[in-house]
């Protein structure tokens, strides 16, 4: 039952090899389970996941809508590198969340429908944390059942199960075990076919989409390098040890050419960051906001200890309300908290600590487990707050509790070896016994998963959410002009959340979010080809989301968001605002609500925005913007100066635009003295997301004005000749346009793009050198 010698193995690379059939075995099982947690009607794509995040769904605000835009481009041949739709406009691809260069992205979406590719995604991530970490078993020198046992109580806990929804996330975290899996068999083998093996994973946890987990498995496995650098190596090989310098060599090198490969998604990003609200990183207090408090420890032995979020339920008489009701004092998110992996699994932990003398490896695993849940509290240990001052990079982040996720993998493996230590010692020649002991132990571990963590994630059927809700018929574009931009007003997000309260969480009927359905907000709008100002995304040109929050009046008295910027918004070329009848904005004057003819909950009303909006003018004159005397906050002070001249009462979008100076152009000419130019004609020839093409006529010289966010990798062209363009009125974008008859051309290449793909190209010659020139040294 037990393979090897557990005395012969050393640190984290022992002497065990991984069996192709026994991963195949374990593949096939994981892939069962998958359908005993979610169904096979998720599996065949009839169903999707539909749970909250706070006052929103990641999946349906975030994910899904994201997948829907980026698959749309894949089938058109190109990749979805800018999106028209949101806010205006954002750099899609240098957000990364979408994951738009991770392979199994480009395969799934690319061939397989949306709803089937993404839950294909979804539970092959499960599948693919199961597998590797059995793999990683195997190579500790586990049995099969102790791998499978590790693999189902890592890939079925409750920081898959829990983060299912985020897609990119468990995309990244499905990789960690590959990544000591490839670690460990090159410091114990020498062979450059495993640290090709770590390069390839490494690169695949850079592409996933999730900067973040990504992040933790690169401070993780620093320590996990360091750990094997300064550990002894296995005797059994042939030929000269490693030596500890040319193994830190080897582990520098394969981070290089994985950032290599990733280069093409890290340079955009990298671009983005830089213009981003995380630029100069978090504040300690923002970042340690969800810091795992230690009460809820208990939750490793108690899942819901604190209550379920999927299930909300008012006491008799209206009293108070249980959900997850977390720890008094705290901000509570079950699915940042709670990582149970069943209780199985921790005694055999425990088993294999105290009894398993003959596995050198427990020791370091129980290290890690330790380090991470540490990592985890954060701010209750005083460590957040010096990592947050020390480690390059820490202060970027929060959501600390995800380094559970080592404790979970650590613990996993050493469930493991509990088995196999149990095993031993019962055997005694009766094997039918051990084999009974083993499967009652694996349906055991199962069914406690099963039984606490399956029904966490509600799902509805694809139609009841993907079908077009009756709002998105006031917004329809007309062929080739640009679709009609709208904001949808829910300034505290109080619509999802209203939702969520009537249908008794997510667990339930969904009928009870239709009123979030109709205001299309928070990257929903994405689904049906809808312009929304506002939207969700952790990563954004900070400028367009100043613009977007410059939207919102705020009334004295109260100190509440109750209005509309109107002239914000007709600068932004807002025609329509759709808000609930509840919380309506201020002054404004709905003409229908929604749903149109049928008996709602919540009635969305559409609110015209007076005055003329547009996307385009011809602006005589432009100031230029210093940012002289303001000191640089959450804008720099030339933005800062841009956003104060175009919120102020007086400012008048067709007579004066505020430009801004851009390093390497020259410096742009004011205009004339006039108050308006002559009656001009602008008309939109096409309108796509990456080209944009308008033909205009005017007597006048002026300032061709365009509500659409200026960013690098833009640029426009005038009768076929390349003229400079300027960021103009915070969002906008504007060039200097003489009178007469023009083509004007806007074309968005992003140059961060191609230089990552050239490195890429490096670092993928460099790999296949590392491959052609060296032989595996395998005792």
């Amino acid at each position: 039952m037990v393979r090897g010698d557990h005395e012969q193995g050393s640190a984290l690379g022992a002497t065990g090899r991984s069996s192709l059939p026994v991963l195949v075995m374990v593949a096939v099982i994981a892939g069962l389970v998958t359908l005993l947690f979610f169904g096979v009607d998720f599996a065949l794509g009839r169903r999707l996941l539909f749970s909250n995040d706070m006052q929103y769904s990641d999946f349906w605000h975030l994910h899904y809508p994201l997948k829907h835009f980026y698959a749309e481009a894949l089938r058109e041949g190109r990749l979805a590198q800018w999106c028209h739709l949101l806010g205006t406009g954002v750099p899609l691809h240098a957000v990364g969340e979408a994951g738009m260069l991770y392979p199994p992205n480009l395969l799934l979406f690319l061939i397989a429908p949306l709803p089937i590719a993404t839950n294909l995604s979804i539970l092959g991530h499960l599948v693919l944390a199961t597998v590797l970490t059995a793999a990683l078993a195997r190579e500790l020198d586990v049995s099969p059942a102790g791998a499978l046992l590790a693999g189902l109580s890592v890939g079925f806990s409750a920081f898959f199960i829990y983060h299912a929804r985020h897609l990119n996330l468990s995309a990244v975290a499905a990789w960690f075990p590959g990544l000591l899996l490839f670690m460990g068999r090159y410091w114990r083998r020498r062979s450059s076919y495993d640290l090709c093996g770590l390069v390839l994973v490494a690169a695949m946890c850079l592409l996933a989409g999730h900067p973040n987990i990504a992040y933790n498995h690169g401070l993780i496995a620093v320590v996990c390098g360091l750990y094997l650098a300064l550990s002894k190596q296995p005797q059994q090989q042939a030929g000269p040890r490693l030596s500890r310098g040319r193994f830190v060599l080897a582990m520098l090198l394969a981070a290089a050419l994985a950032v290599g490969l990733s280069a093409p998604q890290l340079l955009p990003s990298l671009e983005l960051h830089r213009q981003g609200p995380r630029q100069g990183g978090l504040s300690l207090a923002y970042a340690s906001e969800f810091d795992l408090h230690p009460a809820y420890l208990r939750t490793w032995l108690e899942p819901h200890r604190y209550g379920r979020a999927d299930r909300f339920q008012q006491s008799p008489g209206g009293g108070a309300a249980a959900g997850f009701t977390g720890v008094e004092g705290e901000t509570n998110l079950q699915w940042e908290a709670v990582a149970y992996m069943g209780l199985t699994p921790l005694v055999l932990a425990l088993f294999a600590l105290l009894f398993a003398r003959g596995r050198p490896q427990r020791w370091p695993l129980m290290g890690l487990a330790v380090l991470s849940i540490a990592l985890a509290l954060g701010r209750h240990l005083q460590l957040g707050a010096i990592l947050h001052e020390l480690v390059p990079g820490y202060r970027l982040f929060r959501f600390h509790p995800r380094f559970q996720l080592y404790a979970v993998v650590a613990i996993g493996l050493l469930a493991g070896m509990g088995l196999d230590e149990l095993t031993r010692r019962v055997a005694g020649g009766r094997q039918k016994f051990v084999s009974v002991l083993c499967g009652v132990l694996l349906l055991m571990t199962v069914g406690d998963l099963y039984v606490h963590l399956a029904d966490h994630n509600g799902s509805a059927e694809v139609t009841r959410w993907t079908q077009p809700p009756d709002s998105v018929a006031a917004v329809q574009p007309e062929a080739g002009q640009p679709p009609p931009r709208l904001l949808s007003f829910d300034p505290e997000q109080r619509v999802f959340l209203r939702g969520y309260l009537r249908s008794g969480g997510w667990s339930h009927s969904v009928a009870g979010y239709e009123p979030a359905r109709q205001l299309l907000r928070d990257n929903y709008n994405l689904l049906f080809d809808v312009a929304q100002a506002e939207f969700y995304l952790p990563l954004y040109p900070q400028r367009t989301r100043a613009a977007v929050e410059s939207l919102y009046m705020t009334r004295a008295s109260s100190g509440r968001v109750d209005g509309v910027h109107l002239g914000m918004a007709r600068l932004l070329g807002i025609e329509l605002v759709l808000a609930s009848e509840r919380g309506p904005p201020a002054g404004m004057h709905s003409v229908v609500s929604y749903p149109r003819g049928r008996p709602a909950l919540e009635s969305i009303a559409a609110y015209p925005v007076p005055g003329s909006p547009a996307r385009a003018l011809l602006v005589p004159r432009a100031r230029l913007a210093s940012g002289a005397g303001l000191n640089q906050g959450f804008l720099p002070a030339v933005q800062m100066e841009a956003l104060l001249a175009v919120t102020a009462p007086d400012f008048d979008e067709r007579a004066e635009l505020v430009i801004e100076q851009v390093p390497g152009l020259p410096s742009p000419v004011t205009g004339g003295d006039s108050a308006a130019v002559a009656e001009a004609e602008l008309s939109f020839v096409s309108y796509e997301a990456e080209r944009v093409v308008m033909e205009t006529r005017s007597d006048d010289s002026g300032w061709l004005f365009l509500s659409d966010t200026w960013y690098p990798g833009w640029s426009a062209w005038v009768d076929g000749v390349s003229v400079p363009m300027y960021p103009a009125n915070l969002a906008g974008r504007a060039l200097w346009l003489p009178a007469g008859e023009h083509r004007v051309e806007y074309v968005f290449r992003s140059r961060s793009l191609r230089l990552g793909v050239v490195a890429a190209l490096i670092a993928l010659a460099g790999l296949l050198v590392l491959v052609l020139r060296s032989r595996p040294k395998i005792a």
